[in-house]
């Protein structure tokens, strides 16, 4: 899986939100380099203790710039203004309170400084329901797979469909 978002630089400090087994902490390891800091939250200490599991396996000396941080997505252990870039990769989804996650998520972050946010939404129109089904398929597992993570990444079809159906939305 590679991060198309650059937002990224060297000596930065960066949050991973809802970090889970730390895919993306990685790559944004590589990013912001031995000089940076990555803090990798997630509210699960059984997704955390993989990601920590799989640092240790890993020879990159700037990955052992990643901390691993067991905390609640809308009550965050973190000052304000702390983070240079923050990131979430479908994990949004899982936060019960979406607002309070989000005001957390902008307390942190330094003024001017950039969010990025990957997942899949909730569409009830046919075509966009769709279309990410096909960007799933075709794009973002396949794209895992060649890092070793199809496993990692094959569950966000049935989690978007899982998801509307929870919703009282249609079911898919």
């Amino acid at each position: 899986m590679a991060v198309s978002w650059s937002g990224a630089k060297m000596g930065e400090s960066v949050l991973d939100f809802c970090s889970g087994s730390g895919d993306l902490a990685f790559l944004l390891s590589e990013k912001v380099g031995s000089n940076g800091k990555v803090i990798g939250l997630d509210f699960l200490k059984e997704q955390l203790s993989v990601a920590s599991s799989r640092q240790k396996l890993k020879s990159k000396a700037c990955y052992l710039n990643i901390e691993w941080v067991e905390g609640d997505a809308t009550d965050l252990p973190f000052s304000d203004r702390h983070f240079d870039a923050i990131t979430i990769g479908y994990g949004l989804r899982n936060v019960v309170d979406k607002y309070k996650a989000m005001e957390e998520m902008f307390r942190v972050l330094k003024a001017g400084s950039r969010v990025s946010i990957r997942d899949f939404n909730k569409s009830t129109n046919p075509v966009v329901s769709a279309v990410q089904e096909l960007m799933i398929d075709n794009l973002v597992v396949p794209v895992a797979s060649g890092f070793g993570l199809e496993d990692d990444y094959k569950y966000l079809k049935s989690s978007v469909r899982a998801f509307l159906t929870e919703q009282g939305q249609v079911a898919a």
